[in-house]
């Protein structure tokens, strides 16, 4: 039965089997670019009556696929999913799409999971409002996208097209030459430039990040890989939402919660709550609007780097 398109990737999520790429249809349903195989048939990606991801009026579809955290990670060329804007990355929770965070700024090729952490590679200059070079890291809500330094450059010089981890080394395959100031010749490992996450105990509340995060925010961190799910932490402080500048909201206490530079809602306060405010990309002057003001920001600024 198949698809009607071409399939860039496929991946296994809750026993189905899981095809992205350009196809729209699978056994004459609209599928929209995104389907999964129950061993019987074929059923599209259904989120409040909006079929699949992307639109035909912009990109070319889903290019990864990943699990991640639980929920099915999409990436590839496209700016809708249910009917909700992304920037060509979105989360699959099992009923509904939803953003991935701020996304990137170009087309994700691939996905992992590595260190406990979601790696993107593709042909992006940025991740959420930080400089990227075509591969980033997730750290989670709160710490957000990172950049992925190899000997202290930024990303590499060419596009990403697959990522896997393989005897604790990240290893990288695309179309660039160099990593760092690196000849890698398309393939290239990162064997340590990230540090290994584990536990962190913030006033109570265990959280998955570095050792060096955690103690940014005045945390107990708890050892490389031990997992906050097996850790009891200490609560010496009331916690409360914290709406981080990414738009996700984290309990947190409130000294922890303003560390980060989030806003805090108050002790007890549920991140249910706390209505916290998506962060405008496009609001270069930070006035509340995209509009011609911001153009001119920008054209303000043009030339050359300093």
């Amino acid at each position: 039965m198949g698809v009607d398109g071409t399939v860039f990737a496929l991946t296994e999520w809750n026993d189905d089997l899981i095809a992205g790429g350009e196809f729209t249809t699978t056994g004459g349903q609209t599928v929209n670019r995104i389907a999964r195989w129950d061993g019987s048939a074929w059923h599209p990606f259904n989120s409040g009556g909006q079929i699949g991801v992307g639109d035909s009026n912009f990109g070319f579809g889903v290019r990864a696929l990943t699990v991640w955290n639980g929920e099915l990670i999409v990436g590839g060329d496209f700016n809708t999913a249910g009917g909700q804007t992304v920037n060509r990355i979105a989360c699959w929770d099992g009923s509904a799409w939803h953003p991935f965070a701020s996304g990137v700024s170009g087309i994700v090729w691939a996905l992992t999971e590595w260190n406990g952490e979601l790696m993107v590679g593709g042909n992006f200059p940025t991740a959420g409002d930080q400089s990227a070079n075509n591969i980033a890291r997730w750290t989670g809500p709160l710490w957000g996208w990172q950049a992925i330094n190899f000997d202290g450059e930024i990303g590499v010089a060419g596009q990403v097209n697959s990522l896997t981890g393989w005897n604790q080394n990240l290893i990288a395959g695309g179309t660039f030459e160099t990593a760092g100031d690196q000849t890698v010749n398309r393939i290239a490992r990162l064997d340590g430039c990230l540090s290994a996450v584990g536990a962190c105990c913030i006033n109570g509340v265990a959280m998955e990040i570095t050792e060096s995060e955690c103690l940014a925010v005045g945390g107990f961190y708890q050892g490389d890989f031990t997992d906050p799910g097996q850790v009891t932490c200490s609560q010496s402080e009331p916690t409360g939402a914290c709406c981080l500048s990414s738009g996700d909201c984290v309990s947190l206490t409130e000294s922890s919660c303003l560390a980060t530079g989030g806003t805090y809602h108050g002790d007890d306060v549920n991140c249910s709550e706390a209505n916290c405010v998506q962060p405008c990309i496009g609001d270069l002057n930070g006035d509340g609007v995209v509009n011609v003001f911001d153009l001119l920001e920008l054209l303000s600024a043009w030339g050359t780097c300093p």
